[in-house]
């Protein structure tokens, strides 16, 4: 009986030392699909670092999200619960569990805003026109106007909660372009007078001047007091001219013209 009892003992003892080498199975916890309500494009998954990034429209309150769709290995689980996290303002730490643990990192990005102008406005200006994909105005005022001190009176665009640099309340001297920035992005307004536009648009044939007997030094107005302003046309006085505005209003005749500025060639 003794014996019998020291050889039960024995294997028990034997039975304890031997060890459990049978491995778990090896399965990868992976995030097939992620998508948040809302969302701009796809998701990005990376297998490798085991990230996800989503990106959000601009002006997204990333503290209120909800999640549109969510899969991942068969028989996996996820903690804490995908469907009860809500706030993404920061990256998010998931583990995926099979018979190991994964840890993943989702990160919802902002995407970059674009500025949607929907008017601008000099007072007094004649015409201003939004070039969006130039990220330009151009605005058209009259003589009468001193382009050195001009005010702005409409300045409206979107996002609101991005801030202008300079204020353009603030701005008066527009005889060079002016550069505003919205963060990063440039958009530039150029003012120019009514002639100096025309003047632009200059295209045509030459009429030879020899044509005109009777010349006169005049401007744009007939009270033109800038020599600046001031060419030799052909006539006799600024209401004769066949240039209404001098040599710049050529676009406007009902024959095509190019005219450069001369003297008389009469003695």
């Amino acid at each position: 009986m003794k014996k019998l009892f020291i050889i039960l003992i024995s294997i028990f003892g034997l039975s304890a030392c031997i060890k459990n080498d049978v491995p778990f199975p090896y399965v990868f916890g992976e995030i097939f699909s992620l998508t948040i309500e809302g969302q701009n494009g796809h998701s990005s998954i990376s297998t490798e670092n085991q990230t996800v990034e989503i990106i959000v429209p601009f002006g997204t309150d990333k503290s209120q999200l909800s999640i549109a769709d969510f899969e991942i290995t068969e028989g996996a689980t996820c903690s804490p619960d995908i469907n009860e996290v809500e706030d993404f303002s920061s990256p998010v730490k998931l583990t995926i569990s099979t018979y190991q643990d994964y840890e993943w990192t989702v990160t919802v990005i902002e995407d970059d805003f674009e500025i949607d102008f929907h008017q601008f406005k000099i007072k007094g200006q004649t015409s201003s026109e939004i070039e969006i994909d130039r990220r330009r105005i151009e605005v058209i005022i009259p003589d009468s106007l001193e382009i050195k001190n001009l005010s702005v009176i409409s300045f409206d665009y979107a996002p609101k909660e991005i801030i202008v640099s300079p204020n353009p309340s603030e701005v008066h001297d527009f005889s060079s372009p002016v550069s505003f920035f919205f963060d990063d992005i440039e958009w530039i307004v150029e003012v120019q007078y009514e002639d100096d536009e025309i003047e632009e648009e200059i295209d045509g044939n030459q009429i030879l001047y020899s044509d005109f007997q009777k010349w006169y030094y005049g401007g744009r107005k007939a009270n033109e007091s800038s020599d600046k302003r001031k060419f030799y046309l052909p006539g006799e006085n600024f209401d004769d001219t066949p240039w209404r505005t001098g040599d710049v209003g050529a676009a406007d005749l009902f024959l095509p013209a190019s005219v450069k500025t001369v003297k008389s060639l009469s003695r």
